[in-house]
Order: C-alpha cells, then structure tokens, then sequence
C-alpha cells in the first residue's frame, strides 16, 4: 500500500484495485492552524464511522458518492475521486445531451 497524500487528519492509500483508495482516519485533533495539537483514543475510528452513515444516508436519499466500504474502523474504502468525478461530469454532460435531443 503506497501513501497518496497525507492530511492533518487522514491519509489517502492507493490499493490493488487502481479504481478504489483507502482513506485511514488519524486520532489526531488539530486547532489553531495546527499550533495545538492532540491525539484523543479512538476519534479517527469516531470520524469514520459518522462520515461512513453520512455516506449511507446520501445513497439511500439516491445520491451517489464515493463510499464503498469499512473495512476497519478507522479505514473507509472508496472509489478513487478523480474517475469518480470524471464519470459523473460525463454522465451529466449525456443526460444533459439526451435531454436537449428529446426535447428538440
């Protein structure tokens, strides 16, 4: 697993799959610009699993995102954002093309 990038509070891992990344949640708190900074137990696992039920919520209201899975308590799985996005833009771009022919 090779490190992407790397956060205040989470680092982005690619994975076998070149269409998904892990997204590792830290414990670490940060305020100030970073001036002051703790690591409280368990809070990456915390802010994984609130972002992860965001996710869910999101797609049962038919909203597509990112989010695959939990494989840990602390590492959510996703689809990589950039074909994310671009599959979403272009997917847009034909409804919208679709549209315009219908309607014509």
């Amino acid at each position: 697993m090779k490190e992407l990038m790397h956060g205040k509070v989470k680092t982005l891992y690619d994975t076998d799959d070149a269409q998904k990344v892990l997204i590792k949640y830290e414990d670490k708190v940060t305020a100030f610009d970073g001036k002051m900074v703790d690591y409280p137990e368990s809070k990456g696992a915390t802010c994984c699993l609130i972002s992860a039920l965001l996710f869910e919520k999101l797609a049962l209201a038919g909203i597509r995102t990112h989010f695959l899975e939990l494989p840990s308590l602390n590492t959510m799985l996703c689809k990589d954002l950039q074909l994310f996005l671009s599959k979403l833009f272009v997917g847009t771009l034909l409804q919208d093309l679709l549209l315009k022919i219908l309607l014509v």
